[in-house]
């Protein structure tokens, strides 16, 4: 298992730039399509030929340009549906790019998962890999795309009154923007969501033996009691189908990254210490296992 692992790492090592390329592909197609997925007619962007072109296109352009194409997907959505869910989508979308190029660009993959895996159901797996490999930044990335998700849903479900541009119509979208936060579904989900974050962060901090799988299997948990108490208090929908799959996913997710990135071998802790003229140190050295394995290769050799 481990010289499998060793070889995958170094697999990798030589082929990243193709392997990125086509993890960014995939990641660009499922977002895309689950756009396409949504209520409304979308014209030529719903051809398998264009998300074909455009995620190819999103593979090898900056990770940000995979959000400018799915703004331009879910536009295109919104005006399916009426002149009037257009304009109001191109007033959300504008804005929301302002906030995120100017506060957030750097997390395009994170809020792009997280609106990808709200859209399948299957969140739990944002907040463990995230509160793995990275730091509390990671939770403005993850309440973007809430955010992101739950705006977009609600304007592709908003049937306006009136089809007459005007001060009542403005009123009544405004009213739809600031009901967003008073949505229990979507400020549920973003709490919940945060808490595992911040759970499985601060106990893989911790200095203790296998706490990045004590992260992975306390996050599962809370996520777990947390939607039941959600289902049992407030009456949130749960499929019991989806729930399951979910903490699957969640733990498997959180395991690959801990496998990959976070394998150490506590057979051989060292117990080290010295001084200069004002300390003494006590350190506690534990080796990664690919450590081990590449000395025991070079041993070989």
């Amino acid at each position: 298992m481990r010289k499998a692992k060793y070889a995958l790492i170094r697999f990798y090592s030589e082929f990243d730039t193709y392997l990125r390329a086509a993890v960014k592909f995939v990641l660009a197609f499922a977002f895309l399509s689950g756009i396409c997925a949504l209520p409304g007619e979308a014209g030529v962007f719903e051809l398998l030929t264009i998300r074909l072109m455009v995620s190819a296109l999103c593979a090898i352009l900056p990770p940000n340009g995979l959000l400018l194409a799915a703004a331009v997907f879910a536009e295109a959505k919104l005006w399916g549906i009426s002149l009037v869910s257009g304009l109001a989508g191109a007033v959300v979308f504008l804005v929301l790019l302002l906030f995120y190029f100017s506060f957030l660009s750097g997390q395009s993959y994170i809020v792009a998962v997280t609106v990808l895996l709200l859209g399948l159901k299957l969140p739990l797996a944002v907040p463990v890999v995230c509160g793995l490999l990275v730091g509390p930044g990671a939770a403005a990335g993850m309440i973007f795309g809430t955010a992101a998700y739950y705006g977009t849903v609600g304007l592709g479900l908003w049937k306006p009154e009136s089809e007459v541009l005007g001060t009542e119509l403005a009123d009544e979208f405004l009213s739809l923007i600031t009901s967003f936060w008073k949505t229990r579904e979507a400020v549920l989900m973003l709490v919940i969501l945060l808490a595992v974050f911040l759970v499985v962060y601060l106990i893989r901090r911790l200095p203790v033996r296998y706490s990045w799988g004590l992260a992975v299997f306390s996050g599962t948990v809370s996520y777990g009691v947390l939607r039941g108490m959600e289902f049992l208090f407030f009456k949130g929908s749960l499929s019991p189908v989806y729930f399951v799959l979910d903490l699957l996913l969640g733990a498997a997710a959180g395991l690959t990254v801990q496998f990959f990135a976070f394998d150490l071998d506590y057979e051989k802790v060292q117990e080290l210490q010295f001084e200069d003229d004002d300390y003494y140190y006590y350190v506690k050295a534990i080796p990664k296992m690919e450590a081990v394995m590449r000395g025991k290769g070079d041993e070989e050799s």
